[in-house]
C-alpha cells in the first residue's frame, strides 16, 4: 500500500486530495491499483504520520495462524473422548454484518453509556434489558438507520448484534419492546447530558459550558390540528414536503448520516423519544469522528463505519460421526486495508467466540 495524490485547482488555489492504494496483480500479470481509503486534502504532518503507519503496517504484518480444533500432540486417552467430524459436509450459514455493528459497541462503552443506562433501566419482571434493547437501537440508528419496524423485520437478523450483546431476536428486537423503550428514556435526559459532558472531558479534555441539540426540518407522517405547544407544526421545507408537520429547529447531522426523518410516531413523548435515540447516536458518530481527527485525519465516520462494515460473521456447522454438531462462530478476518485501520485507530479485535456442539439428535423409528 501507498499515498497517491491528486491535485486539482478549485477557485485559482491548488488543492492536494490523498488516498491510500495498493497493488493487486490481476489476469497476466498485469498489475491494477486498488483504491484502499480516501484520505481527502491532509496537510504535510499528516501526510508523513499516514505513511509512517503504512510502513510499520507492511514490516509488521502477521503472518497466519492455524489453530486445530483437536491438537495433534495431545494423548487421547480413550475412544469415547473423540469426536470425528464430517469435513465433506461442512456448512456456512448465517452471514450477517459484525464490523460495523462490533465498532458501534465499542463506541456505546468508551462513553460508559452500557453502565449508565444499565443503571437507569432495570430488567423488567419479565426480564427484558432495557439498557440492550437500548443500544439496539442506537447502533441500528448509527450503521442503518431507519424505522424501528424495519429493525424488528429486517435488519436484526442481518446483524450481530445478538451475537455481541448475548441476547437473542426475542429479547432485542420484538417490536413492542422497540416501542416500549421510548417511554423509558426521557426522564433520564438531563442526567445523561451531565454524563456526556463529563464523559467528553475525560476523552478529549473537552470544554464547553452547554450541551444541547436541535432538530431543524424534520417531518412527521402524521396528521394535524396539534393540541396547543406541540412541537410539531407546518413550515417552510427544505425537502419539499411541505404536507408534512415538522419539528421547529434542527441539526444537520441527525438528519443526514443518521437519518432522522420521516418518522412515523403519532405520540409526542415517543416522537421526542425516537429523537433522543437519534441523539445518542450521533454522540456515537462526533466520539467517532474525534477519535479520526487525531488518530486518522481525512476520513469520515461514515467511511470508517463502511469499511469495517464489510467483515462478516458467520456460523460453521461440522456434522459429527455420532449425530452432534460442533458450531464455529467467527467474524471474517479483515482484510489488509481494514487491519491498517484498526492499526491506526488502535483498536484491537476480540477474541474469536468459543465452539460450541449439539446434543446428538434422536432418530424416530
Amino acid at each position: 500500500m501507498f499515498l497517491r495524490c491528486t491535485t486539482r485547482k478549485k477557485n485559482g488555489k491548488e488543492h492536494r486530495y490523498w488516498s491510500i492504494v495498493e497493488n493487486k496483480r490481476g489476469a497476466g500479470d498485469k498489475i491494477v491499483q486498488r483504491h484502499v481509503l480516501y484520505l481527502g486534502e491532509i496537510n504535510d504532518r499528516q501526510e508523513a504520520a499516514w505513511q509512517k503507519s503504512i510502513e510499520v503496517f507492511e514490516q509488521g504484518q502477521p503472518l497466519p495462524r492455524t489453530v486445530a480444533l483437536f491438537p495433534a500432540e495431545r494423548a487421547l486417552e480413550a475412544e469415547e473422548h473423540i469426536v470425528r467430524v464430517k469435513l465433506s459436509e461442512l456448512q456456512l450459514r448465517r452471514p450477517r454484518q459484525w464490523g460495523a455493528c462490533w465498532l458501534a459497541c465499542h463506541l456505546f462503552e468508551a462513553l460508559g453509556l452500557d453502565r449508565f443506562w444499565a443503571e437507569r433501566l432495570p430488567p423488567s419482571r419479565k426480564g427484558t434489558r432495557w439498557d440492550l434493547v437500548l443500544q439496539t437501537l442506537c447502533a441500528y440508528r448509527l450503521i442503518d438507520p431507519g424505522s424501528e419496524w424495519r429493525l424488528h423485520r429486517e435488519w436484526f437478523e442481518r446483524s450481530a448484534m445478538g451475537d455481541l450483546l448475548d441476547a437473542g431476536f426475542a429479547e432485542l428486537a420484538e417490536a413492542h419492546k422497540l416501542y416500549e423503550c421510548h417511554d423509558l428514556l426521557l426522564a433520564h435526559k438531563t442526567a445523561l447530558f451531565d454524563h456526556l459532558t463529563q464523559r467528553w472531558r475525560d476523552l478529549f479534555n473537552a470544554k464547553f459550558d452547554v450541551l444541547l441539540y436541535d432538530l431543524t426540518s424534520t417531518y412527521f407522517e402524521s396528521a394535524p390540528p396539534f393540541p396547543e405547544g406541540d412541537k410539531r407544526k407546518h413550515g417552510y421545507s427544505r425537502d419539499k414536503r411541505p404536507d408534512c408537520v415538522q419539528v421547529e429547529q434542527a441539526f444537520k447531522h441527525l438528519k443526514g448520516d443518521l437519518g432522522l426523518r420521516p418518522i412515523y410516531h403519532k405520540d409526542p413523548e415517543r416522537i421526542e423519544a425516537h429523537i433522543f435515540i437519534a441523539f445518542l447516536a450521533y454522540c456515537l458518530h462526533v466520539t467517532l469522528g474525534r477519535r479520526l481527527r487525531d488518530l486518522a485525519p481525512g476520513l469520515t465516520p461514515r467511511a470508517v463505519l463502511e469499511k469495517l462494515g464489510a467483515m462478516q460473521m458467520i456460523d460453521v456447522h461440522l456434522p459429527t460421526t455420532d449425530g452432534r454438531e460442533v458450531i464455529l462462530t467467527r467474524y471474517t478476518q479483515p482484510e489488509p486495508d481494514q487491519r491498517l485501520l484498526l492499526e491506526k485507530l488502535k483498536l484491537k479485535l476480540p477474541e474469536q467466540p468459543p465452539p460450541k456442539i449439539t446434543a446428538a439428535q434422536v432418530k424416530g423409528n
